[in-house]
């Protein structure tokens, strides 16, 4: 099941890559974007199941790639309010590291049962927010390129890519700290479950 949800998460997080990337490489190239559907929706009659299996296959590369880079972006960025986070949470009594007790939780929660499913539910959207906050204004700067600036539809689009993007922050905020509260309520349980237990003979 977990592995079901990384690939369809990997696709979301592709799918969305793909969509500011070909508007970039068509305004690059002076292509309309009418024009290159109606060159694919001509030749969607013969090449349907390629052409699908080609958009999956590259959307899922290009996923693992870019939750990689958004990874490596937002981690140093994301260290100090882990960190707050999680002292409130877990309000910790021990000198032991920030990181050892966050993945010893980690993995004491992938391999509990009923709990694997929810840390992967928190960890797949925290996966996807974090993606959006980097697509949803890479598209709508796409989608600006191919309309003319000043118009009526130019300040809808960014209008709605701000809306978007505002959105999408908060809920990765969210989502996040629910993440955080949960890895940190299991730490507490370990560390509590560790103090009183009776010392070894």
């Amino acid at each position: 099941m977990s592995w079901t949800a990384l690939v369809a998460e990997y696709l979301v997080i592709g799918l969305q890559c793909s969509i500011w990337i070909m508007l970039v490489v068509l305004r690059w190239a002076g292509i309309s974007v009418p024009e290159v559907f109606t060159r694919l929706y001509a030749a969607a009659a013969n090449l349907s199941a390629l052409i699908l299996l080609v958009v999956l296959a590259m959307s899922y590369f290009l996923g693992m790639l870019f939750d990689k880079l958004f990874h490596r972006v937002t981690e140093p960025l994301l260290q100090n309010r882990v960190r707050s986070l999680w002292k409130r949470f877990y309000r910790p009594n021990t000198s032991e590291d920030i990181g050892t007790l966050f993945y010893r939780a980690e993995d004491y929660l992938t391999g509990s049962g009923g709990r694997e499913a929810r840390l992967y539910r928190r960890r797949g959207r925290v996966r996807i927010l974090r993606a959006g906050m980097f697509n949803v204004p890479l598209i709508g700067i796409g989608l600006l390129l191919h309309v003319s600036v000043g118009a009526a539809l130019w300040w809808a689009v960014l209008t709605f890519t701000l809306a978007l993007a505002t959105a999408t922050a908060i809920a990765f905020a969210a989502v996040h700290e629910e993440y955080v509260r949960m890895i940190a309520r299991v730490a507490r349980s370990i560390a509590e479950a560790r103090d009183t237990s009776p010392p070894a003979i």
